[in-house]
Formats: C-alpha cells, structure tokens, sequence
C-alpha cells in the first residue's frame, strides 16, 4: 500500500493520522467539566460521597477521589469534619485589592 493515495490525491495514511494534541485537549477539557460538575454537586450536597458522586458523574470511584483531592490542593474546596460524617466546602477564590 505503499505510495497509495486517496481520491483527493492525499497518501492514504493521512485519513488516519491522529493530532496528539487533540488527546489532551479533549482530556484537559473532561477535566475541566468534570471539575465544574463535582462543585455542582457539592454546592447541591455538601456531605455526598465519593461512591455518590461517581454514580452521578458516570465515573469510578478513583476518578472522583483524585479530581476531589485535587481541586483541595489547588484551594477550591476543603473537607471538614471526618472522612465519613464530614462536609465539603467549596472555597472563594481570593478576590483583587481595589485601593
């Protein structure tokens, strides 16, 4: 098949060649919604689980453990109280001096 091209003259690997940087787009851009759809389901239900919202986002478990734990190190949320009665605290982000 070498050489072969397609009806629009392009070598046929090109109909299958993959951009590596749409990958990441696209996986950068899950992250970003799933991240905006946990603070929603935060803000709805403070005290949801991780099984909970893994249910409601369609995702495992490790999914939602790693993405929550990472939003509490970028400062977005914090638990309080224990790991099973506690609640989850969405943080406002720390807002421009105006003097």
């Amino acid at each position: 098949m070498e050489g072969a091209t397609t009806e629009d003259g392009l070598p046929a690997h090109a109909e299958t060649e993959h951009d590596p940087n749409e990958t990441v787009n696209e996986t950068v851009n899950e992250t970003v919604t799933r991240e905006q759809r946990l603070l929603e389901l935060l803000r709805n239900n403070p005290s949801i689980t991780y099984r909970q919202a893994a249910d409601a986002l369609s995702v495992s478990y490790t999914t939602v453990w790693r993405t929550l734990r990472t939003m509490q190190e970028a400062g977005f949320i914090e638990r309080t109280g224990s790991d099973k009665r506690g609640t989850w605290r969405i943080l406002t982000p720390p807002q421009p001096n105006h003097e």
